[in-house]
């Protein structure tokens, strides 16, 4: 009797180890991210940038530290990377990020990057768009040298791949008055970006990406930095400039529902960051915030004139947790874990036609 009670005691203890390893499963295997400086985790690093940030205070509450992404802490897609119960994947232009490292995902995102490639020109060297979609080609030839070109295409189609991308076409583009599109009139300058726009993703898809995510643009009338250029009094939302956004949101969407129609076994979310942001913008006490529409780190009016400089030339807030925005253009640690919640879980208003765990777990 000892023995059978020995015997069944080992067996429940193997299911239960079983259980939790497949618990501990990530939802997809592997995530593959594009996009600005919302989203870089360090590749402008290794360029000539001057959008860089991998100097303190930038990471201050970032285990690691200053890695180069412009926050104190974590970015959106490293909370949604936790959801999903991955590893903080690597930037494409760091030295180690080859072989076994990359089969849980690469970042390509570069600070000042756009949909257009002459966006972000003011910044000096970026990875355009156009420039990470072949670096994802280059990816998936490694992983297929890795792993087989049957293994990695199954690979490739399960993961989930983010792209967050088109403010700067607006903030390094379009608004500049010396840029080639900025006497363009508004309807034009955004089907140009969508005619754009249309022909990556589906290159993307070309490539074997299945399980997209398109985040909108968030609302760039409102932050700091904005507030500071059009001579914000009251410290609201500059009102041209959100609906510039807006139009450019509103056009994206269908283009996004045409594609899903057009591309066989993709999905395509629709991440709504604009409504989401606006309200925690619009509301900060219902999210823990006491300041919504200045920066945590920076110097003139909302902290949005002069950005989050290394060596203490700028005073950064004791209690980051406090802001919805690190600097003048980027959200900090907590209101990333706000947005990357709500794109992960939230319903309709937030993304669509599912969310974005649903979408991990077709």
């Amino acid at each position: 009797m000892a023995l059978v009670l020995a015997l069944l005691f080992v067996v429940a203890t193997i299911m239960l180890c079983c259980c939790a390893a497949q618990q501990s499963q990530p939802l997809v295997p592997a995530a593959f991210i594009f996009g600005d400086s919302l989203v870089d985790v360090g590749n402008n690093n290794h360029l000539a940038a001057v959008a860089r940030g991998d100097t303190a205070p930038n990471g201050i509450d970032f285990p690691l530290g200053a890695t180069g992404r412009f926050s104190n802490g974590r970015t959106v897609v490293d909370v949604v990377g936790e959801l999903i119960g991955l590893p903080l994947v690597p930037p494409y232009l760091d030295p180690s990020a080859k072989g076994s490292k990359i089969l849980q995902g690469v970042s390509y995102a570069s600070g000042a990057a756009g949909i257009e490639d002459e966006t972000g020109g003011n910044y000096a060297e970026r990875i355009t768009f156009w420039k990470q979609i072949q670096w994802f080609g280059n990816s998936i030839g490694e992983i297929s040298s890795m792993l087989g070109p049957s293994a990695a295409s199954s690979l490739i189609s399960r993961s989930l791949v983010a792209i967050i991308m088109g403010s700067n076409d607006y903030i390094n583009n379009y608004f500049l008055p010396y840029t080639r599109s900025h006497n363009l009139p508004t309807s034009t300058f955004r089907d140009t970006l969508l005619s754009i726009f249309s022909k990556q993703l589906q290159e993307i898809y070309r490539l074997g990406a299945r399980k997209i995510v398109v985040a909108n643009v968030g609302p760039l009338g409102c932050i700091p930095s904005s507030l500071f250029l059009y001579n914000s009094t009251t410290g609201g939302c500059i009102e041209p400039v959100e609906a510039i956004v807006r139009d450019f949101n509103d056009a994206l969407k269908p283009m996004l529902v045409e594609l899903n129609s057009q591309l066989p076994g993709a999905t395509i979310v629709y991440g709504n960051v604009y409504n989401i942001f606006r309200d925690v913008i619009d509301h900060p006490s219902k999210f823990g915030f006491d300041y919504g529409n200045r920066g945590c780190c920076g110097a003139g009016p909302f902290n949005g004139q002069v950005p989050c400089l290394p060596g203490g030339l700028v005073k950064y807030c004791p209690d980051r947790t406090k802001y919805v925005f690190w600097d003048p253009y980027h959200p900090t640690d907590a209101a990333n874990v706000v947005l990357g919640k709500r794109l992960f879980d939230g319903g309709l208003d937030d993304a669509s036609p599912i969310n974005v765990r649903q979408l991990c777990l077709l």
